[in-house]
């Protein structure tokens, strides 16, 4: 019975970190959203379903400090990339734009719309990464926050 606590506990953490997180991000994407919202419930349950599965597999209760680290983490994430990553993808208003992660993910954009061809003026060295980010941009959207997780 000891053990039930600390998982009901978590599941509370669980639902008020989706719900933030979902209203957080109902606000402020506007590309892919359901399957933002979908990608990022089934990564957090995932997570913590792995945790559970290492924590009854090693039988150490100790380790479901680890779901609240794992939620910890995500939401860390979505800040940063909010804070760090998001203000530097527009050209108009970032006067460091141009190096490569920044153009990885706006030519990926343009692959996807060109129906994956190769604009002639970029490099081939950029070609694998362009054609990974264009897939999980053609299968899930085109947001920053897909990428993320």
């Amino acid at each position: 019975m000891h053990n039930r606590k600390p998982f009901y506990l978590l599941i509370i953490c669980l639902a008020l970190f989706l719900g933030i997180e979902i209203a957080f991000l109902s606000i402020i994407i506007e590309q892919a959203i359901w399957q933002t919202i979908c990608l990022l419930i089934s990564v957090s349950l995932s997570g913590l379903l792995l945790i559970q599965r290492l924590q009854n597999r090693l039988g150490d209760p100790d380790l479901q400090l680890l779901g609240y680290v794992w939620l910890s983490k995500l939401l860390l994430s979505i800040c940063l990339l909010y804070a760090g990553w998001i203000p530097l993808l527009d050209p108009a208003t970032n006067p460091d734009w141009g190096f490569d992660p920044m153009r990885y993910y706006l030519y990926a954009q343009e692959l996807v719309e060109n129906g994956f061809s190769l604009p002639m003026n970029i490099s081939l060295n950029y070609a694998g990464i362009l054609y990974y980010y264009g897939i999980i941009f053609a299968l899930l959207g085109n947001n920053p926050v897909i990428r993320l997780l």
